[in-house]
């Protein structure tokens, strides 16, 4: 609301990185920026406020984020996360099903622990992948293919990818229960034809 939209009375930002699992820098009217966490301040020599300062931002599980200019913090911001519940149930549905999540962030404050305790998952579940991982995936999931088979088809949300996955574990396992049923519907006709000819041969002698 501050910018009304209008990007383009930004001014443009120059060598853009992010370093894991800190936060980004970056170049701004030949300023130094950093946007992250208090780790990524001390990495730069910047004081950060102290712990027992910042400890009155993270009740109700909220985390911080600073902003600092030329080497001083010029601001910090109370963030607060929260789960979505639709897409909890598939990542607990997921998880039933063996399946592991990779996560690509440039927040500091998305950690493994973070997604697994506000989704209930258990540790091990989540991964939070590095910048190069991340870059890799990216231009991965950018390239465009002039044909391919389509095995499934969502609206590009994380919520129907992961229900599209859930829906093909859960065919998958009643594809199986079918076959399981089948050789068992097999199986007992095999006994019941070779009761009958057992019976039949008592009955002649």
């Amino acid at each position: 609301s501050v910018i009304l939209s209008k990007r383009d009375i930004l001014p443009p930002v120059e060598s853009l990185v992010y370093e894991e699992k800190l936060g980004c820098s970056c170049w701004i009217n030949n300023q130094r920026v950093l946007v992250g966490n208090r780790d990524l301040l001390s990495k730069h020599n910047v004081t950060p406020p102290s712990e027992d300062e910042e400890k009155k931002f993270l009740k109700s599980g909220r985390q911080v984020i600073y902003l600092a200019v030329e080497g001083k913090t010029a601001a910090g911001f109370s963030v607060e996360y929260k789960p979505n519940g639709d897409i909890a149930r598939y990542l607990n549905r997921l998880e039933k099903y063996g399946v592991s999540v990779l996560v690509r962030t440039t927040d500091p404050n998305i950690t493994e622990e973070l997604v697994e305790q506000y989704f209930d998952l258990p540790h091990g579940f989540v991964k939070v992948i590095s910048p190069v991982a991340g870059k890799m995936f990216k231009e991965l999931y950018e390239t465009v293919k002039p044909s391919g088979d389509c095995k499934v088809i969502h609206d590009g949300s994380v919520y129907t990818l992961l229900r599209s996955f859930a829906a093909a574990f859960l065919i998958t396992d009643k594809f199986r229960l079918s076959s399981v049923l089948q050789y068992i519907g097999v199986g007992i006709g095999i006994l019941a034809v070779a009761a009958m000819a057992f019976t039949s041969g008592l009955s002649q002698a």
